[in-house]
């Protein structure tokens, strides 16, 4: 290990050691360790004398007891920097370092309420991880149920699972005996008062094999579970909707081919179902009286396409959409591009209201995304629909751009809000196919800012028109806005660039531009003059902080890890 560490994880570390003090002043000032303060939420403020004290008496523990190790030389912040900001993995490797370290980590329960212990450990290693979060509730409890692990995982579940808010079990390998899986259908038949979240993915079908309607999750007494993900067969739940009577938002999957029938029926185990999303590998619609119908309370239908060879059109044929005011739908990023084409054409009029806001490749990744929403009147954008007004939102996610350049004439003409991402050949398919008679607002979403230094010729800012068919006519155009994505920081923007775009490229009725909005970017500073004449050629002129937000993420009910992985399917919005 280097004894030498750069300014800025100096500061950090420096950053950590009073959050540290922070969080040991707000224990010291609760009334009972019940009231112990989420450490994220803890805001104390710390006189920078006790700061100190602090601080030098780590050094002085430092200090006498790696004397002449290289350990001393290095800043003693970083005997501090085992508080909340490390992940569970590297707390555990932290304590091996010294006996310093292990004391104090050891000893601040709020460090491991979040149990993460979904592989295969040493045999007792989980107790052991439990143990140290002491009597408080536990954010989460991440086990894996397997051959070896089996009695441990049930004994800590029976013991633990009242603690638990964010339950998540994966049944992987399991052993076959009998007493074994009534042993686990037992410690998942306890009490869950704190439950908020409950995943189980079952991929060899194995919980409750019986389909025991005796068998009830949590007792059915979770009164506070509000969402599922959950893979196994729908027949082993049947017991169970006491306990998903207050359940919102649902992930469900199985093994397979879906029956449209086994999707109703799961539907019906949430009576108060608002958002499912359903992962589909085939689909199988063996009802003689179609459509089916979902519950009067479902406001949001989502379905992920996990083969390329699966089309979701069969899946939303099966179904009565109408009354369901926001569907989405996902491909797998290899879809044939024919099966894409018969999802868009499912959506569009006469089967709905005409397209009101596009969306072409404003994901963060994405390069060749078609996106698109569909809605049945005039509805602002970034603030949730409304089921009264009966808005409707049809997207389509992760589609082949090909797919909808045959639609794409019929698609513009009522678009009133228009998302763009940079890549430059979005501008040319758009000139394509002429002017935008209906756009008031023009997003631009800068996804990759590097396109304006290394790849210029990339960006839509630097779009190259040969066949003379620039501007691009929008004569209602009243806001453009140009914004950051997610994630990104710093972006910076030519102030010439812009003007640049908004003269040459855009063709509206107006003088000059009513309204430019700059989110989550910065002009250069240092042109100043371009700076002015861009000013002079809009009459307002807006700053927002931070990157572009959409109204909803999608990433946690749609991933089985709740994250979005690069590789995965992306929300592209």
């Amino acid at each position: 290990m280097s004894s030498h560490l750069s300014r800025k994880t100096t500061e950090a570390l420096r950053a950590a050691v009073k959050t540290a003090c922070d969080e040991a002043l707000a224990v010291m000032q609760a009334d009972k360790l019940a009231g112990y303060p989420d450490p994220r939420y803890t805001e104390v403020n710390w006189p920078q004398a006790v700061f100190n004290i602090v601080y030098e008496g780590i050094a002085d523990v430092a200090r006498a007891r790696y004397m002449g190790q290289r350990i001393a030389q290095l800043p003693p912040e970083l005997l501090a920097f085992v508080f909340y900001p490390l992940p569970n993995g590297d707390r555990l490797s932290a304590a091996l370092v010294c006996k310093t370290w292990r004391d104090t980590l050891f000893g601040t329960p709020t460090l491991w309420t979040n149990v993460d212990f979904n592989k295969p450990g040493p045999q007792g290693a989980l107790t052991r991880y439990v143990s140290l979060s002491a009597n408080l509730p536990l954010e989460t409890l991440d086990v894996c149920f397997t051959a070896a692990s089996n009695l441990e995982v049930c004994d800590i579940l029976a013991s633990h699972i009242s603690r638990a808010r964010k339950l998540s079990v994966t049944i992987d390998d399991p052993p076959g005996t009998a007493e074994d899986q009534q042993r686990l259908n037992s410690v998942l038949s306890h009490p869950a008062p704190l439950l908020r979240m409950f995943r189980l993915f079952d991929h060899a079908g194995w919980w409750n094999t019986d389909r025991d309607e005796q068998i009830h999750l949590f007792g059915n007494a979770a009164p506070m579970l509000k969402a599922v993900k959950l893979h196994c067969h729908v027949e082993a739940l049947r017991g169970s909707m006491q306990a998903l009577a207050n359940v919102k938002q649902a992930l469900y999957s199985s093994s397979g081919t879906l029956i449209a029938e086994t999707l109703a029926q799961f539907a019906d185990l949430c009576p108060a179902l608002e958002e499912l999303a359903v992962e589909v590998d085939g689909w199988e619609n063996q009802s003689l009286e179609a459509p089916l119908a979902f519950t009067p309370s479902l406001v949001e239908f989502i379905v992920v396409a996990n083969r390329k060879d699966f089309d979701p059109a069969e899946l939303l044929a099966s179904f009565n959409l109408s009354p369901i005011p926001r569907v989405w739908v996902s491909y797998n990023l290899n879809a044939f591009t024919e099966e894409i084409g018969n999802t868009i054409g499912h959506f569009l009029p006469p089967n709905i209201a005409p397209v009101r806001t596009l969306r072409i490749d404003t994901s963060a990744y994405a390069n060749t995304t078609f996106n698109m929403q569909l809605y049945s009147g005039d509805v602002q954008l970034c603030k949730p629909a409304t089921f009264d007004r009966r808005t409707v939102e049809r997207v389509i996610l992760d589609a082949s751009l090909e797919a909808g350049i045959a639609q794409m004439a019929k698609l513009l003409q009522d678009v009133v809000t228009l998302y763009l991402g940079e890549p430059s050949f979005y501008m040319d398919l758009l000139l394509n196919e002429g002017p935008l008679p209906s756009v008031e607002t023009l997003f631009i979403c800068v996804i990759k800012p590097e396109h304006q230094s290394d790849h210029g010729d990339r960006s839509i800012f630097f779009a190259k028109d040969s066949n003379g068919r620039l501007p691009l006519a929008c004569p209602k155009l009243r806001v453009v806005h140009i914004a950051a994505r997610t994630g990104q920081n710093d972006v910076m923007l030519d102030p010439a660039l812009v003007l640049r775009f908004l003269k040459e490229y855009l063709e509206f009725d107006a003088e000059r531009l009513p309204v430019l909005v700059l989110q989550g970017l910065r002009l250069l500073e240092h042109n100043v003059d371009d700076i002015a004449m861009l000013l002079s050629y809009v009459d307002e002129l807006q700053v927002v902080n931070g990157p572009l937000q959409w109204n909803r993420e999608y990433s946690d009910l749609l991933h089985w890890q709740g994250y979005v992985a690069e590789s995965a399917l992306w929300i592209g919005h």
